[in-house]
């Protein structure tokens, strides 16, 4: 086994285990900054006050973005997959996160479908 990789690096970041099963609801989850309680961390114990709150597509679109980026580190995750199919079916305007995602029920395939700049392989998914 290489040593080099077993040593430790002061700058390396230990990550916090995501949990797709406890998360914020959507307005929370944009007020925090995150979905997922296990990552809210306020600056200094403080929290949002007031202008915090966004309109339903903002909120739905928000908490899409956020299980999306998870997703991508937990792909087999049929939990977080049916929340965000949730969310992108609940937004009333969708916004990036559900119009180019790549999804099939059986897990999380995003570099299978194209990619957005891919106009003639997108059309009609916006």
């Amino acid at each position: 086994m290489n040593t080099q990789c077993q040593k430790a690096f002061p700058a390396m970041v230990q990550p916090v285990p995501q949990q797709a099963g406890s998360v914020f609801s959507p307005g929370q989850a944009l007020q925090n900054g995150t979905l997922f309680p296990e990552l809210y961390k306020p600056m200094n114990g403080r929290q949002c006050s007031g202008g915090c709150h966004g309109d339903d597509a903002q909120t739905l679109n928000f908490a899409a973005w956020d299980m999306r980026l998870y997703l991508d580190t937990h792909p087999c995750d049929q939990h977080a997959l049916s929340f965000y199919h949730e969310m992108c079916c609940r937004a009333p305007q969708p916004g990036y996160a559900c119009a180019f995602a790549g999804c099939n029920q059986d897990g999380w395939h995003w570099t299978d479908d194209p990619w957005p700049w891919e106009m003639a392989a997108n059309a009609g998914r916006v």
